[in-house]
């Protein structure tokens, strides 16, 4: 069982070698914050959909979009983010995890090199 604080809802993941398409909530609710971590040589990009089940990650029209860095250097973007965003989803929380930025790529990431927690309710 998760721990709530606050109120939100952590979800912790490692991402898959695939685009990682997951609905988190079918109905409405708030993404607060998300913290996301890599150490490959390249980064990734945590794609969100309000969308009330698995987004198809090279069709669907992404809400937000969050780089999440390449490893650990200052010329890669130091590996980490974290940030509140509070976007609200009327119709549910989805989101992809891939490589590429265009929002029809597809391009699975490498098996475990990216962290993601999501903060929602």
């Amino acid at each position: 069982m998760a721990f709530t604080a606050g109120g939100w809802t952590p979800k912790w993941f490692v991402a898959a070698n695939n685009d990682n398409a997951t609905n988190l909530k079918p109905s409405s609710g708030i993404v607060h914050a998300v913290q996301v971590f890599g150490i490959g040589s390249a980064p990734a990009w945590l794609k969100f959909y309000d969308k009330a089940s698995s987004p198809t990650c090279a069709s669907d029209t992404i809400v937000k979009q969050i780089m999440i860095p390449a490893a650990s250097t200052a010329a890669n973007g130091a590996g980490a983010i974290g940030t509140v965003i509070d976007a609200q989803f009327s119709t549910g929380i989805s989101y992809c995890v891939v490589t590429g930025i265009a929002a029809n790529d597809d391009t699975s990431p490498a098996a475990a090199t990216f962290v993601v927690n999501i903060d929602w309710k």
